[in-house]
């Protein structure tokens, strides 16, 4: 089996054995015939796509180039007969993730956002904006079902849309395509950020509203109706008061009400505001992995509200960088690890706390390395064994 992803970094896997090519031009070659699906690229498209890099467009050179790929790395390209194209061809299984995602679109009608989120997962990187224009004509299919696809998901209902766990990575890819930023982040284009907060909403919407589109909840009725409505398919992110006020709210539970349900029923971060922020770092570590907060965060003191606080947890809360999407993650994975912990205690029928601690410190390991495919299925795995709430059954 030969697996060739050009949807990020080229990786090359001939019957599970990575190949590395020598250079850059040789990487080039071997991306614009396997783009170009079964029907090839010509010789003389190949040669523009080329032009430039290296000695690609000498005499003979294209020729020896593909012959030394087919030589002396195996890979499956037949010698040309005539004006045949240049294209991948085996009795074994040939899988590129362009063409994937490609048929993967075309077959794209109703909504469902799990066959959604494993297209665009495909997607590790983005080579589009690097291309010459003679290279671009080999990717062109490939363009246009990334448009197909932002059509698709355009029509799409907002709590299917909501659905949807890899929206926000894949916009990230394509920061210039304002139709896909809208979707990843509301009408306005900006993140949707959820505050439930009784005392200073005002000046928490009036801190952020430039950077976000901000949700209100004031009182449990509002917040009520929000859950109901399925707006919270829509959120990135949550701010969330730690005590409301039990005359004003008519309830004496605190918002670890409303920070329980995020944890049960959703995959949105949090972070939990306070006016009394405990300075026990034990305890407020335990209160973020009880209910798997980001942050415990004072809102404010001596009548100045918090600003760079604020900002800085929303930002962390929505940042779609590596480094804190890992952040989030290991988040996740230690909350889960402690849930465990913590059920351990209290049932006869305990699970086996070593092996979810194990699993939690090798996904941990993995998210620390940077290596994303790996860790994201590692965390996955991880959800699909040990977590318990209503989320992990999400697709």
């Amino acid at each position: 089996m030969l697996s060739v992803r050009l949807l990020g970094d080229l990786e090359i896997l001939l019957d599970d054995v990575r190949i590395e090519l020598p250079t850059p031009v040789d990487a080039r070659t071997l991306t614009l015939i396997a783009v170009s699906g079964p029907g090839g690229i010509a010789a003389s498209d190949l040669h523009a796509a080329l032009e430039g890099t290296g000695r690609s467009r000498e005499r003979g050179t294209l020729q020896r180039r593909v012959s030394n790929l087919r030589k002396d790395h195996g890979l499956p390209i037949p010698r040309l007969r005539g004006a045949e194209p240049y294209r991948l061809e085996s009795d074994q299984l040939i899988v590129v993730d362009a063409g994937d995602f490609v048929a993967g679109v075309a077959a794209l009608t109703d909504p469902d956002p799990a066959r959604a989120d494993r297209l665009m997962r495909l997607w590790r990187g983005n080579p589009l904006p690097g291309l010459g224009t003679s290279a671009r004509a080999a990717w062109q299919h490939v363009v246009d079902a990334h448009d197909r696809l932002v059509e698709v998901l355009g029509g799409w209902p907002p709590a299917e849309l909501g659905r949807l766990t890899a929206l926000g990575d894949y916009a990230a890819l394509f920061p210039d395509d304002w139709r896909l930023q809208r979707l990843a982040g509301g009408p306005s284009g900006k993140p949707r950020l959820l505050v439930v907060e009784d005392q200073v909403m005002d000046e928490i919407v009036l801190l952020l509203k430039d950077e976000f589109e901000i949700v209100q909840a004031v009182t449990y009725k509002q917040w009520d109706t929000l859950r109901e409505s399925g707006v919270l398919a829509t959120i990135q992110a949550a701010l969330v008061d730690r005590h409301l006020d039990p005359q004003r709210m008519q309830d004496s539970l605190g918002t670890t009400k409303v920070a329980t349900y995020l944890q049960l029923y959703t995959d949105i971060p949090v972070t939990l505001m306070s006016v009394d922020v405990d300075c026990s770092a034990n305890k407020q570590i335990e209160l973020c992995l009880k209910y798997r907060l980001m942050d415990v965060i004072r809102k404010h003191a001596d009548g100045q509200i918090n600003s760079s606080g604020l900002v800085d947890a929303a930002r962390a809360m929505t940042d779609r960088s590596p480094r804190a999407w890992s952040a989030r993650m290991r988040r996740w994975v230690e909350s889960i690890a402690y849930q465990v912990q913590d059920q351990s205690l209290m049932a006869s029928d305990s699970p086996d706390v070593a092996t979810c601690f194990a699993e939690r410190d090798r996904a941990i390991s993995l998210l620390e390395r940077g290596q994303r495919d790996q860790a994201e299925e590692a965390v996955a795995e991880f959800r699909r064994r040990w977590d318990r709430s209503a989320a992990a059954a999400r697709p």
